[in-house]
């Protein structure tokens, strides 16, 4: 398994309390970043178990998915849904 996977789950860790939080003021946007942070290991994850394109495109869906990830903390802080992500 690439190390990247184990520091994926750190995110995905991380993440989860701030999930709660932003599902206090906004359901929609806890459950879109709970999907992209459980994304980014699951395609990671299944990455690892392909060859040639397939690879690269499950990688490229991990990145997506951690931009996104990225995209919702900054619209919930924004939002003044939680103080510091």
């Amino acid at each position: 398994m690439l190390k990247i996977f184990w520091v994926a789950l750190d995110v995905v860790r991380d993440a989860m309390p701030v999930v709660r939080e932003v599902s206090a003021r906004s359901a929609q946007l806890a459950n879109q970043l709970e999907r992209a942070v459980t994304s980014i290991p699951l395609n990671l994850a299944e990455g690892a178990g392909e060859r040639g394109g397939n690879r690269a495109s499950r990688y490229y869906t991990a990145l997506g998915s951690a931009r996104e990830v990225q995209a919702v903390l900054l619209t919930a802080q924004s939002a003044g849904y939680v103080e510091c992500v």
